[in-house]
């Protein structure tokens, strides 16, 4: 077991500064562990937080440095509803280059916003219950586990209809499932159906053959489609991501006539999530939809980082910082793999994935018994110092068999931090293999 720990990149002080004190509705599952650190510490370490999509090792030093070239007026309201004009050019050509699409001479537009991708999500949703859809049923047809969704579009009014993906299949979408789905909403309502090629938290990058197949069961049934790509340029080194924007380009045409908008999720891209920075496509009247939304919200600010970022997407430098975060969570996921049969997981256990900085294990055995195994799980892990997530939002409505459930691993903080988490974890294993041999 190791004493110490250089694959933290927190410690008691940084902790402090982040956390504060519990003053309020306190979101993170997370920080009472954390805030015990700050007080007692723990005989393991400092805290491996492995459990949000974050390293808090800082932006890149070459982005950082780009802040102070910014013009003075970067510091004012931004006039522009599609963000600061330079960055909005950089973001074409950036998604022209992802998507080998000529976005430039394409109907489509493109945008920035201040306030990150859970905003433009909720912003166009906003727009398809009160203006695009307004007085209509609205059904929200989404897969489970995945991310948070449904906290986006059931304040809306979205009823939840989700496809359930099963461990037993690996979580990997059934077609046929899928379609009865799509066609269990009345053709009297409406829906927005949601496409997260790049999985999260699974981690497996769909095929394209399947998402031209549920673009083309949503456009058959009238629907509005949002394509999440946080991840979408996040896979492991060797890993060409699969695309539903080419996939609904190819169904659909050039200018396609259903609703639908792409989120980019630039923090997760270029490793400044802090800095809350969005970009979107879409159609025209998605996009002008959308934007009402978001100035009936707040102006467009944050002018210095859209320039920073303007000068820093498509550079070499940003190219080579992320093939680097690519090696490194492509390392870290080898790592994970390698270990986490110390856990007394098997094959049927982890879905390795290879297509976002996560990875997806079951409980490990000693826990299946308990009536709430992951909580019981991440809170004994919690006590090495060790930070996991549940598989989000929930193992219910997965099919599983009662008290089984799975957790998910950021991958992000490199082979060491896994390593060295896993090591942590694994005692808790044999103290029950004594306990059971003692009995």
């Amino acid at each position: 077991m190791l004493n110490s720990s250089s694959s933290s990149p927190l410690d008691a002080g940084s902790l402090a500064d982040l956390l504060g004190g519990c003053d309020g509705f306190d979101p993170c599952p997370d920080n009472a562990a954390l805030r015990n650190y700050i007080e007692g510490g723990c005989r393991e370490g400092p805290p491996i937080p492995l459990a949000l999509g974050e390293t808090w090792r800082g932006a890149p030093a070459g982005l950082v440095a780009l802040l102070s070239e910014a013009p003075a007026y970067s510091d004012g309201y931004l006039l522009a509803p599609s963000g600061l004009p330079e960055l909005q050019r950089a973001i074409v050509a950036w998604l022209s280059d992802e998507y080998r699409l000529p976005l430039a001479s394409s109907p489509l537009r493109a945008g920035a916003s201040p306030t990150g991708t859970r905003s433009l999500m909720h912003a166009f949703g906003a727009w398809l219950a009160s203006e695009c859809w307004r007085g209509e049923r609205l059904h929200l047809t989404s897969f489970t586990p995945s991310w948070d969704y449904r906290g986006v579009f059931t304040p809306l009014g979205f009823v939840p209809n989700p496809i359930a993906l099963s461990p037993r299949d690996g979580f990997a979408p059934d077609l046929r499932q899928i379609e009865a789905a799509i066609a269990s909403v009345p053709r009297s309502a409406r829906q927005l159906v949601v496409l997260n090629p790049q999985h999260n938290p699974t981690a497996l990058n769909w095929p394209d053959d399947l998402l031209r197949s549920i673009v083309r069961l949503a456009s058959e049934a009238g629907a509005a489609l949002l394509i999440d790509d946080a991840y979408h340029g996040l896979t492991d080194s060797g890993t060409t991501p699969s695309s539903a924007l080419n996939a609904l380009l190819e169904t659909c045409g050039a200018e396609p006539s259903l609703p639908f908008l792409l989120v980019r999720s630039l923090g997760k891209q270029f490793g400044c999530n802090g800095w809350s920075v969005g970009a979107y496509l879409g159609g025209e009247e998605s996009v002008l939809g959308l934007q009402r939304q978001l100035a009936a919200r707040s102006l467009n600010v944050g002018g210095r980082v859209q320039w920073a970022l303007s000068r820093w997407i498509g550079s070499e430098a940003a190219a080579a910082d992320i093939k680097a975060r690519r090696d490194i969570q492509s390392s870290a996921r080898r790592a994970a793999t390698d270990m986490l049969p110390a856990l007394g997981l098997g094959p049927e256990d982890v879905v390795a994935g290879d297509a976002t900085p996560f990875l997806a294990f079951r409980v490990p055995p000693p826990f299946r018994g308990e009536p709430r195994p992951t909580a019981s799980f991440l809170a004994a892990a919690a006590e090495r110092g060790v930070s996991l997530s549940p598989l989000l939002p929930s193992a219910s409505g997965l099919g599983m068999e009662q008290g089984d459930s799975w957790v998910r691993m950021y991958l992000g903080l490199g082979a060491d931090a896994v390593a060295e988490a896993i090591e942590r974890v694994e005692p808790i294993l044999a103290q029950d293999r004594r306990r059971r041999h003692a009995g």
